[in-house]
């Protein structure tokens, strides 16, 4: 009976052991409480168990009963038991706390030498300016705290490095540049809501197919011949942007799309789903349309096409 109870209580100590270590892992819904009180629920059985036996030697009248050493035996076991579980599991979460902050410090030294890379100065340091984006990508995917860093980092590169001119059209895009533009199209899903900036740069010629557009400000910027085949949209300004001949076949406008004022002339917007977007004062003379989706959502009102439109619909 004695050494059934006591197996009982170890198991009770056990099972408090796993679940502090699940919550510690984050394996346990809301589990931050017990990830600070688990040694708690290991422990208590074994101390009430302690107390019981401590009151169980004294009788109903005060009289001490004869000392069970036994059962002493069996709660000195338990103790150490629940002790070394309790100890283990304490150096366990040590450990997984110091690796945390280990990983962090590595992440932190990768982000810092990718900025260093980033800032080389120089014709003749592209390479490296191309490395240090490629890292920033590496450090956006396994740090999903620092992708808003890295989105605004590579955002302002783009900005200073391909800015468009006020006074002569735009030059070829660098390769920095265009690597900076298609780690941002690819970037890993992030909940934040902040714009990425990209307001009046040159990304003529930029090859991004399946690009992810959304939460991104393109207000005229200048994306002449640009390949955006299946890309999507969400939450983007193409406002006034230039887009001639850009290919943006089977590509997805979603919600809050505002294009005003764009010039899509001889774009190929073949198969594109345009079922949300107003085209105010869109520029369409020589754009194909053909087989484009379009709805009663659709606002073609104040459109600019002309015979050299293809696939209009009105």
């Amino acid at each position: 009976m004695r050494s059934r109870v006591w197996l009982t209580l170890l198991a009770v100590a056990g099972v408090g052991l796993l679940i502090g270590q699940l919550a510690v892992l984050g394996s346990l819904p809301r589990g931050e409480w017990l990830a600070r009180w688990w040694p708690a629920l290991a422990v208590v059985p074994v101390l009430a168990a302690a107390v019981l036996l401590i009151r169980k030697r004294t009788g109903a009248g005060g009289e001490r009963q004869p000392h069970d050493w036994a059962r002493t035996t069996g709660l000195v076991t338990a103790l150490t038991a629940v002790g070394a579980l309790v100890f283990t599991g304490l150096s366990l979460q040590a450990s997984r706390q110091q690796i945390g902050i280990s990983e962090q410090t590595l992440l932190t030294d990768r982000f810092l030498r990718a900025v260093e890379q980033l800032a080389s100065q120089g014709v003749d340091k592209v390479h490296l300016r191309i490395g240090g984006i490629y890292a920033l990508e590496r450090v956006a995917v396994d740090s999903p705290r620092d992708r808003t860093a890295v989105e605004e980092l590579l955002a302002a590169f783009l900005r200073d490095r391909s800015p468009r001119p006020t006074d002569r059209a735009c030059p070829e895009t660098p390769a920095d540049a265009h690597a900076a533009f298609r780690v941002l199209v690819r970037r890993p899903p992030n909940d934040s809501q902040i714009m990425i900036d990209l307001r009046r740069t040159c990304l003529t010629k930029v090859n991004a197919p399946e690009a992810d557009l959304s939460r991104m400000s393109l207000f005229e910027a200048d994306l002449t011949e640009a390949n955006l085949y299946q890309a999507h949209t969400g939450l983007t300004a193409f406002g006034n942007a230039i887009l001639v001949g850009a290919r943006l076949s089977s590509a997805k406008f979603g919600s809050y799309t505002f294009v005003d004022g764009a010039d899509l002339t001889n774009a190929d917007l073949t198969y594109a789903d345009l079922t949300r977007v107003h085209l105010t004062n869109v520029k369409l003379s020589g754009a194909d349309l053909t087989d484009a989706k379009h709805g009663p959502a659709t606002d073609i009102s104040t459109a600019i096409k002309d015979a050299t439109t293809k696939g209009a619909w009105w």
